[in-house]
């Protein structure tokens, strides 16, 4: 998918991603406060999301059953960022385990 392609899906409350989703942009864009979006159970390799902070509001990733890898460790439980302009992007390697192939800004991990 190229970037004039990318489809941007901005969510006010939590929302559960589905593999068919793969490659789209996810904001908190109008979010009145916290939310979460919580990744795929045991999505196949490959399957990628970007996600970008469009408010000043937490915008949690979950790893609903999965693990994200992260620089400062495994996280099972999600991550986090609160201010506008922070990116990520996560790409699943189809075994319960995703990873970030590109950050801007502070991701905060937190830990079940």
């Amino acid at each position: 998918m190229s970037l004039q392609e990318m489809i941007e899906i901005s969510h006010v409350a939590n929302y559960q991603l589905l593999e068919s989703e793969s490659g789209s942009l996810h904001t908190n864009r109008g979010a009145a406060g916290t939310i979460t979006i919580s990744l795929p159970v045991n999505a196949d390799m490959g399957i990628y999301y970007r996600f970008h902070v469009a408010a000043n509001k937490v915008l949690r990733i979950g790893a609903n059953g999965s693990i994200i890898r992260y620089i400062s460790g495994l996280c099972d439980s999600y991550i986090w960022a609160d201010a506008i302009g922070e990116y990520i992007m996560l790409v699943s390697n189809g075994f319960g385990e995703w990873y970030p192939l590109g950050k801007d800004g502070v991701w905060t991990v937190v830990f079940l």
